[in-house]
């Protein structure tokens, strides 16, 4: 969740009549009403106050009431009356300094609209921009508030390990000799060298020693001796969060619990935020816990259904206690997924019935305003019950009814409208891709080959958006989506193609495979290793087809192509085995070394 910019401060009034209320006063009403979250009238008040700072010409005052109503706008889900009121605040501050304050905190509220209509990669240079702004001038509390809301838009962009060496940054001194990822222990050892002329100098080398649960507790426990701020609760708990995603749970789980147990140490006044903050505490100890469930990370059964038992606890203490309706939702979905997952079918079903109306109420309503959380919780709803439809999966009993097919096909095409609105590429991928996937297991139900190309029109529209930004963490996905529908279709040597091109793209992150987007989770034994099986299958079925042809095509062209698929497909089978080797570390651990073969 990004920390809201700070309401630009008004600079010194201009003296007015005694008939009328001066801009400041305007201003302060308008700041009140907006800590009030009467937002409405908060909006309105904004604009009498920018209009009246237009008026006694006072440009910076100006902008900075327009700044604030754009804020305003963003918090009412106004987006293009947002991007109106940034713009022209921005347009009113071309002429200011370079270094002007004013502008600084203009640019971290337009990165806040860039962030939340989609816009992730202009939102972290806009708040890069600021950043060098704040830094100029040694505002070191606005510094660091701007950087916490970088690390949120490289944790969307799946930046994690930037987004972990920024936190360390933040942390400051008692973090300062660690590295990531993954998180270690950075040392510097010295040695005396000796020279051509027999002299001695000093060689320094770095090495990375692991960090164990007892040193990061020492490290955890210097910070809770210093002052303790929303900002350092904040940072500790995205940090605990970017460690699940980079495979370090248990690491990760260390962290989130200082850091709930900072948050609870925070003052009164700070209440609202600190009761926000805590309900994302629970959430994320819910999702590293809800990782230890996967049974490639821990195939124990009673550890796993202890990390079970600790994730649905902490999801419903996130519902229970936040008064910030994303956050609900999200815990909502994580824990209706999790009981899903272990089979807890009444309980499931009793979560379902309670969220149920809230989804339908976002597919029915016809609000101009919306937020792009609002959009991926209903691809996230639908996702859930798309995957029940595999016939692969666990099966729930009848008595659970899930919604039909047409029901999950609205909510995903309500979702792709939103995002076409909204302008987020990204989002409107995700739902166009759902919708592939919905028609391509319906197809696979009712044997339907009109179901089919339905699937195959989405998918190839969700790929032609991904085409539009370098995004290998969507593309893989889609493509084999894609190759699944042109195998049924019988359409062999497309199928290929479409599952080498996955494969190709998986490839391009494997290093770094842990860079996929936390909005849509994956396993590894579902969602990457039977593309590699796959496409290995497809390779060899090949081979088969033009043996059989040898009587028809000459030998030499065939000879020729079937050792371009065995080839191909040896070196999948290489792939995959060391990518299991690098999940079941859970870092790089292996690198292939290919080799011509007769």
């Amino acid at each position: 969740m990004t920390i809201s910019p700070v309401i630009a401060q008004i600079s010194t009034p201009s003296p007015v009549s005694q008939a009328q209320k001066s801009p400041r006063d305007l201003a302060a009403e308008a700041k009140e009403l907006f800590n009030n979250e009467k937002f409405q009238d908060a909006s309105q008040r904004w604009e009498q106050t920018a209009n009246a700072f237009a008026e006694s010409e006072e440009e910076l005052n100006q902008a900075m009431a327009l700044s604030n109503l754009s804020l305003t706008y963003q918090k009412l889900g106004q987006w293009q009356d947002a991007e109106t009121a940034i713009q022209e605040s921005i347009n009113i501050l071309d002429t200011a300094p370079a270094n002007s304050p004013v502008l600084a905190q203009t640019l971290d509220i337009q990165g806040n609209l860039q962030r939340e209509t989609g816009k992730t990669v202009e939102a972290l240079d806009t708040w890069k921009e600021a950043a060098n702004i704040y830094e100029e001038l040694g505002k070191s509390v606005a510094l660091e508030q701007n950087k916490l809301n970088q690390v949120q838009v490289m944790q969307d962009l799946g930046l994690y390990p930037r987004a972990c060496k920024t936190l360390l940054g933040l942390l400051g001194t008692p973090f300062e000799d660690l590295t990531c990822p993954p998180l270690e222990w950075k040392i510097t050892l010295k040695e005396k060298i000796k020279n051509q002329e027999n002299k001695f100098s000093d060689k320094e080398q770095q090495i990375e020693k692991t960090l164990t649960s007892e040193q990061l507790e020492k490290k955890l426990q210097k910070i809770q001796e210093n002052y303790i701020s929303l900002a350092t609760v904040e940072e500790l708990r995205i940090l605990g969060d970017v460690l699940r995603v980079l495979g370090q749970q248990e690491l990760s789980k260390i962290v989130l619990h200082n850091s709930l147990n900072l948050a609870k140490k925070l003052d009164s006044h700070q209440n609202i935020d600190k009761v926000n903050t805590e309900g994302l505490i629970y959430l994320d100890m819910g999702k590293t816990a809800h990782s230890l469930t996967k049974e490639e990370v821990e195939p124990r059964r009673s550890i796993r259904v202890n990390n079970e038992t600790q994730a649905i606890e902490f999801y419903e203490q996130a519902i229970k206690i936040s008064p910030d309706l994303i956050t609900r939702q999200q815990a909502e979905l994580n824990l209706l997924s999790l009981l899903i997952q272990a089979e807890k079918w009444s309980k499931a079903k009793s979560l379902y019935e309670d969220i149920e109306p809230q989804f339908k109420l976002l597919t029915n309503s016809n609000e101009s305003s919306f937020k792009q959380s609002e959009i991926f919780a209903q691809i996230n709803y639908a996702n859930i019950f798309i995957n029940l439809l595999n016939p692969d999966k666990p099966q729930p009993p009848d008595k659970f009814s899930i919604p039909e097919i047409q029901e999950l096909d609205s909510i995903l095409a309500n979702a792709t409208q939103k995002a076409q609105k909204l302008g987020d590429i990204r989002a409107e991928a995700y739902a166009l891709g759902n919708l592939g996937r919905l028609h391509e297991l319906n197809s696979i139900l009712n044997k339907s080959e009109r179901e089919l190309l339905t699937a195959k029109e989405y998918t190839t529209k969700a790929l032609a958006l991904v085409s539009s930004f370098n995004s290998p963490d969507i593309t893989y996905q889609y493509l084999w989506q894609l190759g699944r529908i042109q195998k049924r279709q019988g359409n062999l040597e497309k199928a290929i193609s479409a599952y080498t091109k996955a494969y190709n793209a998986l490839e391009s992150i494997r290093k770094d495979i842990i860079n996929i987007n936390s909005s849509v989770q994956f396993s590894f034994r579902d969602n990457i290793e039977p593309i590699y099986r796959q496409l290995v299958a497809l390779d060899l079925l090949y081979v088969e087809t033009l043996e059989k042809a040898k009587n028809i095509l000459k030998e030499e062209e065939i000879q020729e192509d079937i050792m371009k698929r065995l080839v191909q497909a040896r070196n999948v089978i290489e792939s995959l085995q060391i990518a299991q080797l690098n999940n079941f570390f859970l870092e790089p651990c292996v690198e292939g070394d290919p080799r011509q073969i007769d």
